[in-house]
């Protein structure tokens, strides 16, 4: 089922392009010679065009697409998504599937600590080549850049990259897409009061975020444990840290909990 998951995530647009097309001819030729009426026409494109795009995608998401993102936001797993987001990079090369597989696989770099990869692969990115990306995927974009500098120490580069998340965040149009968004934004503007050693703000932020991930509620208590560092609470930073260690799994956070906690 994966094989065919990654099969038509790869070439699910190109066999519904080709359908359309064919029955588009088809139906063309029997409204020529009366054989068939514009509603008949328009209702056979649905079914035999529209209906199996809508399959196909049905089966790439749930088999293919979900279960990668569920490895790293549910089971703490970075390794999947990096792994088959670097093989579709083989595969596509422009386009909104180029730059969400770029996204992907930099998120993936970013979640296994290879922080100045990600930064690279990231500004490699040529846009020429993505004309149209909706503001989704360019605050994705933005946030790994933001998170890959923010890794570095590049605290400036950083907040830089931040300033562009937060416009692409307000250009969102679909109320749903901003709102599962909103938590990702959430969990950078706590990190901004980091950069900013503005620890109050910071736990005040934190102290009304709900996070939607497995993942993002290992960033939180990450989060609150440089927040206790901050405020001079090295005691309260330790309950935070154990947390990441003990459920963070496979995430790069884990190793950096462990050197922090074994400083204080």
């Amino acid at each position: 089922m994966k094989k065919l998951g990654r099969f038509l995530y790869l070439h699910g647009r190109s066999i519904y392009y080709i359908l359309a097309v064919v029955v588009g001819v088809v139906c063309g030729l029997l409204i020529a010679n009366d054989r068939l009426s514009i509603g008949g026409a328009a209702l056979a494109v649905i079914l035999t065009a529209l209906v199996p795009f809508f399959v196909m995608n049905l089966i790439a998401i749930s088999s293919y697409s979900k279960p990668l993102v569920d490895a790293l936001d549910v089971e703490r797993d970075p390794y999947p998504l990096l792994k088959e987001s670097e093989y579709l990079l083989t595969k596509t090369k422009k386009g909104l599937p180029y730059l969400t597989n770029i996204i992907n696989y930099s998120a993936g770099l970013i979640e296994t600590g290879q922080f100045e990869k990600a930064l690279a692969v990231l500004q490699a990115v040529d846009f020429s080549k993505v004309p149209k990306a909706p503001p989704q995927s360019m605050l994705a974009y933005y946030i790994n850049l933001c998170s890959a500098c923010n890794e570095m120490g590049q605290k400036d580069q950083a907040s830089a990259y931040y300033s562009k998340a937060l416009a692409s965040f307000a250009m969102i149009k679909n109320e749903a897409v901003k709102k599962q968004m909103k938590s990702t934004i959430t969990v950078h503007t706590i990190e901004e009061h980091l950069r900013n050693e503005d620890y109050k703000e910071a736990d005040k932020v934190l102290a009304s975020f709900i996070p939607s991930t497995g993942r993002q509620t290992i960033d939180a208590e990450m989060l609150r444990a440089k927040v206790h560092i901050g405020l001079g609470e090295p005691e309260k930073a330790k309950e935070h840290l154990t947390f990441v260690i003990e459920n963070g799994n496979k995430l790069n956070v884990v190793t950096q909990a462990k050197k922090i906690l074994s400083s204080l």
